[in-house]
């Protein structure tokens, strides 16, 4: 028995049943009051779970007389969930407190030197390993894509579900992209202030930057003592190339900037309808020696100033099915854009000084 437990058993000898609501609902106003001016997604959803559970609690009571109440069953079903919608409340509140003076810090003018640009992403490093054309214009020329199909938006739904089943499974975790939305350029000093504290904690989107690559992490644990753990979720039944491909990247980047990764970890769907959890860190380790060359081949093609020339194959298809096929698949010169104005009236000047030089 806790200490809530034991005050609000101590107040049921001493006060009725109304009272005994009447504080403990003035206690989750004051906390509903803090979870608004945080301005807290998480927070807020959190709270509204534990004011609809005490809502239950409270119809309950109202039917019971004292006698129920102090039994075995009345403790189990009536102060314990009181005292864990309390408990976990004002735990919430006070590491909320401290996240949002940290956020603060980082969204100031002073934590600027903190930020960390980057030129790749993980999406955009697989997308430059199956294309490098395909990787360019998703970077200069993103209206070439072709909508996202129906059939291909149930499966990033799917994927969404089961990232959250399991993230279900970490309480009180801090998710980034609800704090942050698309700042990204946030979100990696964010995360070392947090993991710097060296307290236990699960962050969401996680993020680091190294070499000018930026990863987010599914999900990320650290105990006490900095030992960390990621996790990251696949909504599919087969460990494929990849997938390892993906993971690689991820620990790549993970690894050069943390210090103590216990394992990371790959979490697959199961048949039933459940996951399985796998560790691939020394299969990850074999991939290393080749990384830092493709990261440096990519950012030489963001850095171009035309579109590679790619002829059309296997690779538009494989693994992923290329948003740029129907351009690609037009009369067009493989590799080639149309010209703007602008750029037709460099060509044509410069054909002039040509002319002019050669007389």
């Amino acid at each position: 028995m806790n200490a809530n437990t034991l005050r609000f058993a101590i107040l049921l000898l001493h006060e009725s049943k109304t009272q005994i609501l009447k504080k403990t609902k003035n206690m989750l106003e004051y906390l509903k009051k803090y979870t608004q001016d945080a301005d807290n997604d998480f927070l807020v959803a959190q709270f509204n779970s534990a004011e609809q559970k005490y809502t239950q609690i409270k119809a309950w009571m109202q039917k019971s007389d004292l006698r129920v109440m102090i039994t075995e069953e009345g403790m189990d079903r009536v102060f314990l969930p009181l005292a864990e919608i309390l408990d976990k409340q004002i735990a919430l509140a006070k590491s909320f407190d401290e996240l949002d003076a940290l956020k603060s810090d980082y969204i100031t003018s002073g934590s600027q030197q903190n930020i960390k640009h980057h030129l790749l992403s993980k999406s955009t490093y697989i997308r430059g390993l199956q294309c490098p054309k395909a990787l360019y214009l998703n970077k200069f020329h993103a209206k070439y894509k072709t909508p996202t199909s129906a059939k291909t938006q149930l499966l990033f739904d799917a994927g969404r579900s089961f990232e959250d089943h399991f993230r279900s499974f970490f309480v009180n975790a801090i998710d980034l992209k609800k704090i942050f939305k698309n700042q990204f350029h946030l979100y990696s000093a964010y995360t070392e202030a947090l993991i710097a504290k060296g307290k236990e904690i699960t962050i969401f989107e996680a993020a680091f930057v190294y070499n000018e690559v930026l990863v987010l992490t599914d999900v990320l644990h650290q105990e006490n003592g900095n030992k960390l753990t990621i996790y990251e979720v696949k909504n599919s039944t087969t460990l494929t190339e990849v997938i390892m491909n993906d993971a690689a990247i991820q620990y790549y980047v993970c690894k050069s900037v943390l210090k103590s990764i216990e394992a990371f970890n790959i979490v697959l769907a199961t048949r039933d309808g459940d996951f399985e959890i796998i560790d691939v860190t020394a299969k990850l380790e074999e991939k290393m020696t080749s990384i830092p060359k493709n990261i440096e081949r990519l950012k030489l093609v963001l850095k171009a100033k035309q579109v590679p020339c790619v002829s059309m194959g296997a690779q538009c298809n494989k693994p992923y099915t290329c948003e740029f096929i129907a351009h690609c698949s037009k009369g067009e010169t493989i590799g080639e854009l149309p010209i703007s104005k602008q750029s037709l009236l460099d060509r044509i000047l410069r054909v002039i000084f040509l002319i002019f030089k050669s007389n």
